[in-house]
């Protein structure tokens, strides 16, 4: 039989994030400091990341899939918008 799974708490998580975050230490130090794998911290730090730059009141993730997860002309920044695309060709030459 294989063994458990090991779970963590969100504020176990959240905690983990902030030492990367806010001590400016890499991923790969801080993960094998406590334990963790080093994408499984990646991802604790992206969403932390993301968690922290998101605007009071709005949510992410699955409470607002309620459009298919599609993005509305309203979050699109101004340069995507009908007069066309600020982005630059993309190193396999598809606009990104």
């Amino acid at each position: 039989m294989g063994a458990k799974r090991k779970r963590y708490t969100p504020a176990y998580r959240r905690d983990a994030a902030h030492l990367v975050i806010d001590t400016g230490r890499t991923i790969v130090e801080v993960a094998r400091e406590i334990g963790v794998g080093e994408a499984l911290l990646g991802r604790w730090v992206a969403a932390e990341r993301a968690r922290m730059d998101e605007p009071p009141g709005r949510r992410a993730g699955p409470e607002r899939a309620g459009r298919g997860g599609a993005v509305t002309s309203r979050e699109r920044p101004a340069a995507h918008g009908p007069g066309g695309c600020c982005c630059k060709v993309g190193a396999v030459g598809r606009a990104t």
